[in-house]
């Protein structure tokens, strides 16, 4: 049930959802939750089961279409997904344009793990690259760019 906190009260959360959950459920998602924590240690970025869900939900409404690959980090709706960039004159892949390939090819169910264990770059730095809020050096970006599947 979610109740609607003092109207006077600043910041960006303003609902409470209340969740119940079976003990079974409840021990998977703490399990959930350890994993993501340990994969973003080293970032200094602490999870928490709320913040895990309110990743499940942006993730589950990008992929849906309801946020385009800029807001999806932000929670806020989008009616047209942004475009990517073309290419550079010299021929080196741009950043807009490798994240709109990697989009498209996990959009088409490539693992982004094995897209980061293939071209030997940490899996936490593609998702924050794949998000937008982190970038790649250009020797990432072709590494990035070859690993990913030919279209």
């Amino acid at each position: 049930m979610a109740r609607r906190p003092n109207d006077e009260q600043a910041g960006p959360a303003t609902e409470t959802l209340t969740l119940r959950l079976s003990r079974p459920d409840r021990e998977l998602l703490d399990r959930l939750v350890a994993l993501r924590a340990s994969e973003l240690a080293q970032e200094g970025i602490e999870v928490t089961a709320a913040s895990f869900v309110r990743g499940l939900i942006r993730r589950e409404a990008h992929a849906r279409g309801l946020l385009d690959e800029q807001t999806a980090g932000k929670g806020k709706a989008s009616r047209a997904p942004a475009k990517p960039a073309k290419p550079t004159a010299s021929g080196e892949p741009t950043a807009d344009a490798v994240r709109a390939d990697l989009l498209r090819a996990l959009k088409a169910g490539a693992a982004q793990g094995e897209i980061a264990d293939k071209a030997g770059i940490d899996r936490a730095q593609v998702s924050r690259f794949k998000t937008g809020k982190g970038d790649l050096s250009s020797e990432a970006l072709r590494k990035l760019a070859a690993a990913l599947p030919s279209r």
